[in-house]
């Protein structure tokens, strides 16, 4: 798998419960070191914490996880990412389902290089 820095929405945190593909997918980015943690990301999934201990679990998970700190520069790149996806009509969910025939923009890494595609 090609590295590069990931970000993974709520959704698609949910897809793994789901599908073996997605959790897959997360797992290796994960394992590879690929996949990052943001502040508004973990605000979501903790939110869904139902006792303390949940919470401190969920929470220790994430920061297993590198973090992408959101900065003003990041902000505005996940927003651009996101009018990007949009005409394609590529909602989040839909970002760990399998691809159309044509390439489809899954994430970007941050540097502001060319999205990453997956087949």
């Amino acid at each position: 798998m090609a590295l590069g820095r990931y970000l993974a929405d709520k959704s698609a945190f949910e897809q793994q419960r789901h599908s073996e593909a997605a959790a897959g997918l997360l797992s290796a980015l994960a394992a590879d070191g690929a996949l990052f943690m943001t502040e508004i990301v973990a605000l979501e999934l903790l939110y869904s914490a139902r006792s303390s201990d949940d919470y401190d679990a969920r929470r220790e998970d994430l920061t297993s996880l590198p973090w992408l700190h959101l900065t003003q520069a990041v902000a505005a790149r996940a927003l651009a990412i996101q009018h990007e996806l949009s005409p394609a009509g590529r909602s989040p969910i839909s970002w760990l389902r399998p691809p159309p025939s044509n390439t489809t923009r899954w994430c970007s890494t941050t540097t502001g290089t060319s999205t990453s595609s997956l087949r």
